[in-house]
């Protein structure tokens, strides 16, 4: 069933448009150092290669724009998104380690000074559905409000085919 999407949604998708900008914009200020490093050098450099080098990189920046963004921009211009009713098959609640925020025991500085040498790394309640064998990462409110079995809905952008939140009642999980 299709659904327009919502201002949250849209939000989303814009987010998954930024890798595309942030790589194009690369590309143009590494063409743009190359330009001045041969300008300023004075490289034995014919223009013709240094034209032919600009234009191919441009080029392919906007070309490598086009094609991972294209799919996104498409699902925001036609304001529609998928959703999918499925049945909930397991859903598992894990304790993990938040990456980096400990540090190594030293055996003689973390006796004298635990607080800086002895840290233990900080623990996160991760809760995820199972659905289809796949684990998806949910909010702890849509994990204690729906039981095994039960129907949730997944919703899909339309044309990129990017899963944009599960819900279920009145709970809604972002990803």
């Amino acid at each position: 069933m299709n659904k327009p999407l919502t201002d949250r949604d849209i939000t989303f998708l814009k987010e998954q448009i930024k890798p595309a900008y942030v790589f194009s914009g690369f590309t143009i200020l590494f063409l743009l150092l190359f330009d001045l490093l041969i300008f300023l050098n004075q490289f034995e450099f014919q223009l013709k290669y240094l034209y032919l080098i600009n234009i191919g990189l441009f080029i392919s920046s906007i070309l490598i724009f086009y094609l991972v963004s294209n799919k996104y921009r498409q699902d925001i211009k036609s304001n529609k998104k998928k959703t999918h009713s499925v049945k909930l098959q397991n859903k598992a609640a894990e304790i993990t380690q938040e990456a980096g925020s400990g540090t190594l025991h030293q055996p003689i500085l973390g006796e004298l000074f635990p607080k800086l040498w002895g840290q233990k790394m900080k623990e996160l309640n991760v809760y995820y559905f199972v659905i289809d064998n796949t684990k998806y990462e949910v909010t702890k409110e849509l994990f204690e409000a729906v039981e095994v079995g039960e129907s949730i809905e997944m919703h899909y952008s339309y044309y990129s085919n990017q899963l944009i939140c599960i819900c279920s009642n009145n709970y809604f999980s972002y990803l």
